[in-house]
């Protein structure tokens, strides 16, 4: 999705659970290095979440359900927390929509990847 103003659907299938993400910023190659992705903001539930952060080119914010958030640079080595501005919405059972907003004046593009995770299943090994 391109920043600004971006609606997906998110289809999960494993029950309410606590909204996850990795968010990364994707450069684009005729726009200054020194632009960021400022302030992304997701909409889930009605619920706006707010990370006052200035993302820059192929940085990850990554959030896991949690406070604090993370980012992280390229070769995935942490930078620092980005607290959100609110606690971690939950993400309901089923489709919803998801809007996320950003400053409007980059030409930066943002990849985001949402995870859902189900309970994990118990396997016994028979005893011989």
């Amino acid at each position: 999705g391109e920043p600004a103003d971006e609606i997906w659907t998110f289809s999960n299938r494993f029950g309410m659970q606590p909204f996850q993400f990795i968010l990364r910023v994707i450069p684009d190659p005729t726009t200054s290095q020194n632009e960021r992705v400022i302030n992304p903001t997701f909409e889930v539930g009605f619920e706006q979440i707010i990370f006052s952060i200035d993302l820059e080119p192929n940085q990850y914010l990554v959030c896991d359900g949690h406070r604090p958030s993370r980012v992280y640079d390229l070769n995935w080595n942490f930078l620092y927390d980005a607290e959100p501005s609110v606690d971690i919405p939950q993400i309901l059972d089923g489709q919803q929509e998801i809007k996320f907003y950003c400053h409007p004046d980059t030409k930066h593009q943002v990849s985001v990847k949402f995870k859902a995770t189900s309970n994990p299943e118990r396997l016994s090994v028979p005893l011989a």
